[in-house]
């Protein structure tokens, strides 16, 4: 629901740039992601920390780096 998004052709459910949920799978995103030449996530809007833990934990396991204000957040 981040009106940024609607500015972007594509956003939310192109590779590069994917609306993500509890139940989305993280380690498929973060593969499409770096296929289409990503080399960072960048974490926008404000996700539950869960999320944001298993964003961040899957994208290090990737080895791409996670940017934003919440990437931030001690993964525990």
């Amino acid at each position: 629901n981040d009106p940024r998004m609607k500015t972007i052709p594509g956003a939310g459910e192109a590779p590069w740039s994917r609306a993500v949920t509890d139940d989305t799978d993280i380690p498929r995103v973060i593969r499409d992601a770096k296929a289409s030449g990503a080399t960072a996530i960048k974490i926008y809007a404000d996700p539950s920390p869960q999320l944001v833990r298993a964003l961040t934990r899957e994208a290090h396991k990737q080895g791409t780096a996670v940017i934003g204000p919440a990437s931030r957040q001690r993964d525990k």
